[in-house]
């Protein structure tokens, strides 16, 4: 994992890494579920290489789909914010 959150941040800390829970579904129901602490484990290793944008997914009340400036985009209210964000930046609204 740190292989490949170092890789993400070698190109540009500004990209977006998400890392999604398995869960078992349909014909699969025999392989276990990503362990939430591994994809804890890789949250912290991302903001340890220095990448400023990671969630965790498929973990239903960890908090790490949230973001700060996703709430400020849904409310328009990232006008007013003195954060830019690189990958918006080239977004006219």
């Amino acid at each position: 994992m740190r292989d490949i959150a170092a890789f993400i941040q070698s190109v540009s800390a500004d990209i977006h890494w998400h890392v999604s829970r398995f869960h078992a579904a349909y014909e699969m129901r025999d392989i276990q579920a990503t362990p939430s602490e591994t994809l804890r484990r890789a949250a912290v290793i991302g903001h340890e290489v220095g990448l400023r944008y990671v969630y965790v997914g498929n973990l239903p009340g960890d908090g790490g789909e949230n973001t700060d400036w996703a709430a400020r985009y849904a409310d328009r209210s990232w006008r007013n914010c003195s954060r830019k964000l690189p990958l918006l930046a080239s977004i006219r609204l």
